[in-house]
């Protein structure tokens, strides 16, 4: 009896499951919604649909007046042709127009309609002319960064290579030269450099106040929690590699192991990276990268660097930024629009997650400069542990910091 019971209920877990599946098949079929209705159709052209899918709604003003019936691909004009079924309770102008739009952010794409002003309405068969394409974001992103390049495609992979290396080394030259510039009044002995790190400071703030946090605030309106976390999980997995890597370098072999099976188990397992299932697991996240690498080894941090863009750093982190930079191509695709959208995407969510610490800073620091110096090198020198570190001698205090490290706190003898 107790057997025929556990398997009702296995039963009844099965069919639940297939259930779900089929309405997750029709969901994503757009067989969801059946429409009885009377019809009649239209078709029209476009040169990219982007992903619109049979059965996908035609709207108006927000309301459901017909459904894609069939989509094929014209060999003479080389455009996609759209069938509409249109409700027949609704008429349209003869000079309405057609666009494919996205629900929200990330949606399903849909046709809307616009209504035109003439007194003749649409009739079975008609040919709509006035149309709009799908917007494709990859495209937008990368004909507005790289509009000049593309125009000619072999100038852009060497030119915009020769100026990203020059960029670097000029970069490099400046910290070096000004460095045996004079520092300003009461300088901070790792930051030599501060009237001109304030410069670039004030730049790198004015650009963020004005660009970055306002593109960072609507990605944050207009996004959900939960695409943000996904997005976050993507590039965070792609940095455990380069974790798992430096840990090696550092002679780290727990922390190189655990961040490389971070990686293999989110790729494999979390949907190539979008879910995090390693933390669940017990395997922690750490980061190591090549400046913390230099250190390890003895490498010394040099003089504090505000990078233009990039905010703090230093001579050590500057130089192991680059040559991770120039490295970075090895995981990235080799797709330029892909590429670009995928940097775009990782700088605006990192400036969202960010958003609560600057308003926080904005509201707390009288000097901004400092505070976000003095934190960066602090962080810097806990994260960065020397192979050799010579250990401190036995004292009686029992704390094995040497006998003369709190002798103004022992008792005098007699007291």
């Amino acid at each position: 009896m107790q057997k025929s019971k556990s398997d009702v209920w296995v039963g009844l877990f099965v069919l639940i499951g297939a259930a779900a599946l089929l309405f997750l098949a029709l969901k994503s079929a757009n067989l969801l919604q059946l429409n009885f209705a009377p019809t009649y159709q239209v078709s029209a052209r476009f040169d990219n649909i982007g992903g619109l899918k049979p059965s996908a709604a035609v709207k108006s003003a927000g309301v459901v007046v017909g459904r894609v019936s069939d989509i094929s691909f014209d060999t003479q004009r080389f455009q996609a042709t759209v069938v509409l079924d249109m409700d027949k309770q609704y008429a349209f102008p003869v000079d309405s127009s057609l666009k494919i739009l996205t629900s929200g952010l990330l949606g399903e794409q849909y046709i809307g309609v616009q209504a035109g002003f003439e007194e003749a309405t649409w009739a079975s068969g008609a040919v709509v002319t006035q149309t709009q394409s799908a917007v494709v974001l990859e495209n937008l992103i990368s004909q507005f960064l790289f509009n000049n390049c593309q125009r000619q495609r072999r100038e852009q992979v060497m030119g915009c290579t020769l100026i990203r290396h020059l960029s670097a080394t000029l970069l490099l030259l400046t910290a070096f030269v000004l460095g045996g510039c004079a520092s300003g009044p009461s300088a901070h002995a790792q930051d030599p450099l501060e009237p001109f790190n304030r410069t670039i400071y004030t730049f790198n703030d004015t650009a963020d106040r004005v660009v970055l946090k306002p593109v960072a605030e609507t990605y944050q309106e207009v996004t959900h929690p939960f695409v943000r976390t996904t997005v976050s999980n993507f590039f965070g997995n792609l940095g455990d590699i380069w974790s798992s890597l430096n840990a090696a370098l550092q002679l780290r072999p727990v922390e190189a192991t655990t961040n490389f099976m971070r990686f293999v188990v989110n790729t494999g397992l979390g949907f190539g990276g979008l879910v995090d299932i390693a933390t669940p697991m017990g395997l922690t996240k750490t980061s190591h990268d090549l400046g913390q690498t230099f250190g390890r080894w003895g490498v010394p941090m040099g003089p504090y660097i505000v990078l233009p863009f990039a905010g703090p750093s230093s001579l050590r982190d500057s130089a192991s930024g680059y040559v991770e930079l120039t490295g970075s191509g090895a995981t990235e695709p080799n797709d330029v629009a892909t590429r670009n959208t995928l940097k775009v995407v990782s700088v605006v969510n990192k400036r969202a997650d960010l958003l609560d610490a600057s308003n926080t800073l904005d509201s707390i620091a009288l000097d901004k400069y400092s505070l976000v110096r003095d934190v960066y090198l602090k962080r810097r020198i806990a994260a960065t542990q020397p192979m050799w570190v010579e250990s401190p001698a036995a004292d009686d205090w029992g704390d094995a910091v040497g006998d003369d490290d709190a002798w103004e706190a022992a008792p005098a003898a007699g007291q």
